[in-house]
């Protein structure tokens, strides 16, 4: 999608530290100046490409940088899309389709550029600089003069997990532009990445601040934030074609409830009912394996609910376990894979991508608690045996 240009009516070059970064533990303070040195020579010049995830993090982090852009170069970035959600992740052509548009600098927010070749990231850097802003697992960390990755584990002491890429991509704007007008869109990343227990004071700050109704039983799912995401994740299910005008809504919105007043919210409604009704489903279906803390989940729903459901089945039922959730898409030939555990106490992201390990056209990866990937149908079997291979073998490290 092409935002259209749109002049910023106060650009800003000054570097405004945000008052959280001073707390900080730095591990690599130049890798983060690099980065924010990339913001600073933005020009009105310059054609900006952001290339996003399009979930609850990814969407909001997007509207940061585009609005932080705008900022820097006066007008919109000229050319904004999401990354597909494919078995290869990223477009192989995206070097090729940016060279294309004539861009001449390249952001990349919420996605695993790193998991991609040593060739690919070259072929990438060729085109344009590039700035990899994300919070997953570090792949390869490359670095040059054409191509920065920050990544909160790369600069910070910190479990990436616990800061989403939407906090993590508006502290690096902020330290280049004022975006506390701003300040409630990461939140809503940060609730749909489950990381409100560490930024709680921020969250509740923000809320506060915007009018919004609290925090209530330490559920911000329940709260207006907790709907800000599920508006993402079931415009995404229902009607994903929607989903560049809802990143235009977040980036216009002057308040949250613009958004929560938008029609993007009867779609919730629609999503929830499943939700609910396939959490009744798995009461009785669900098959456990206590000695191995597992739950194997397979659902057939009528929309793309899985991570919406096994979010809600993590949190509320099996918050302690190692939570799988298998779905078929493909016409069957396909299988989707969800991993949660809340308690940090295995890696759901290592037992996903040492499940798949070796399975044709397979992919894995994500955080500690919530991890995913693809699978085919006909591995099904050997994908579940192999997870239970990598618990017993977890396991018996711990005895």
């Amino acid at each position: 999608m092409v935002v259209h240009s749109h002049s910023a009516s106060h650009p800003s070059h000054d570097y405004v530290v945000p008052a959280w970064v001073s707390e900080l533990h730095w591990t690599n303070r130049a890798r983060w100046d690099k980065a924010v040195s990339f913001l600073k020579q933005l020009t009105k010049e310059d054609r900006v490409a952001v290339i996003y995830d399009d979930d609850g993090d990814g969407m909001s982090a997007a509207a940061s940088v585009v609005v932080g852009v705008e900022h820097l170069t006066g007008h919109r970035p000229f050319w904004v899309t999401p990354f597909e959600h494919s078995p290869n992740y990223i477009d192989d052509l995206l070097p090729q389709k940016l060279q294309a548009e004539g861009v001449t600098k390249i952001i990349t927010v919420d996605k695993t550029v790193d998991q991609k070749s040593i060739e690919f990231m070259h072929a990438l850097e060729k085109v344009a600089p590039v700035l990899v802003i994300d919070h997953h697992k570090v792949y390869r960390d490359y670095d040059s003069p054409r191509f920065t990755m920050v990544k909160p584990q790369l600069v910070w002491e910190t479990e990436p997990s616990s800061c989403p890429t939407a906090i993590f991509a508006y502290t690096l704007f902020s330290c280049v532009v004022d975006l506390s007008d701003r300040d409630w869109v990461p939140c809503i990343g940060i609730v749909s990445d489950s990381s409100y227990p560490r930024w709680k004071h921020f969250v509740d700050a923000s809320g506060k601040k915007w009018g919004l109704s609290p925090v209530e039983n330490d559920d911000p799912f329940a709260s207006p934030f907790g709907t800000l995401s599920g508006m993402i994740y079931c415009t995404q299910i229902l009607s994903s074609y929607q989903m560049p005008e809802l990143l235009e809504l977040l980036v216009d919105a002057h308040h949250p409830q613009v958004v929560l007043d938008s029609g993007f919210r009867a779609l919730v409604n629609v999503v929830d009912d499943e939700v609910n009704e396939w959490m009744e489903k798995l009461r009785t279906s669900i098959q456990l394996f206590p000695e191995l803390e597992l739950a194997i989940a397979v659902v057939k729903p009528r929309h793309a609910i899985k991570s919406l459901l096994i979010n809600k089945l993590s949190r509320e039922k099996y918050s302690n376990w190692n939570l799988i959730m298998l779905q078929e898409v493909a016409n069957g030939s396909r299988v989707t894979l969800s991993a949660r555990r809340q308690d940090f106490k295995v890696p759901m992201n290592e037992m996903l991508e040492f499940a798949v390990k070796g399975l044709p056209e397979s992919n894995a990866g994500g955080h500690i608690p919530a991890a995913g990937g693809l699978i085919r149908k006909e591995d099904e079997e050997k994908f579940i045996e192999n997870v239970k291979l990598f618990l017993r073998a977890h396991y018996r490290k711990k005895e």
